[in-house]
């Protein structure tokens, strides 16, 4: 293939890239928007989405330097719901600013062979309980006594039947151990 013919395909890709983009900020994506139903929230998804995407390889998320933060890390589970396995970006945590594209945690569920999928993030901002409570996609976060400070979940790659912010997904259940 010639440089101009590659030149020419690579612009293309960008510009179907860009319009696919702007279709999914304009009218939301279909993947598990709902309750996401303002136009601020529907780009905060967008923007969560592209900047998570590559995290659906868990290495690739490790290489980035999330890391478990329990050990060993577990499932957080209820009888009858899931959350899922969490891995944290200190720095991210540290810097104390939600940013939807820059989560500070991703939660993975492995499927029956044991492979770890990206299902939700997590975002987190340390605190009190007498703090003024973070928003992002229109939602507060709620205060965590557990890791002292504000979260919200946000169910961007699976679907959560309780709501796209809920903590829990009543779809998922962790692993035996």
């Amino acid at each position: 293939m010639s440089k101009g013919k590659t030149i020419k395909l690579s612009v293309g890709f960008f510009f179907l890239a860009a319009f696919v983009f702007a279709l999914n900020v304009a009218y939301g994506s279909t993947q598990n928007d709902e309750g996401c139903e303002t136009t601020q929230c529907r780009r905060d998804l967008a923007a969560a989405r592209a900047g998570t995407g590559a995290y659906h390889n868990l290495q690739t998320a490790m290489d980035d330097q999330f890391v478990e933060p329990f050990n060993p890390n577990p499932c957080f589970t209820l009888p009858e719901a899931g959350m899922g396995f969490h891995y944290v970006k200190p720095s991210r945590v540290a810097d104390g600013i939600a940013v939807a594209a820059e989560p500070e945690l991703l939660v993975y569920m492995p499927d029956d062979k044991g492979v770890q999928h990206l299902v939700a993030v997590e975002y987190l901002v340390p605190g009190s309980p007498d703090d003024t409570p973070p928003e992002l996609y229109g939602h507060q976060f709620h205060f965590e006594p557990l890791v002292t400070g504000w979260t919200l979940h946000a169910w961007i790659w699976r679907n959560n039947p309780a709501g796209m912010f809920e903590d829990f997904n009543p779809k998922l259940r962790c692993p035996a151990a």
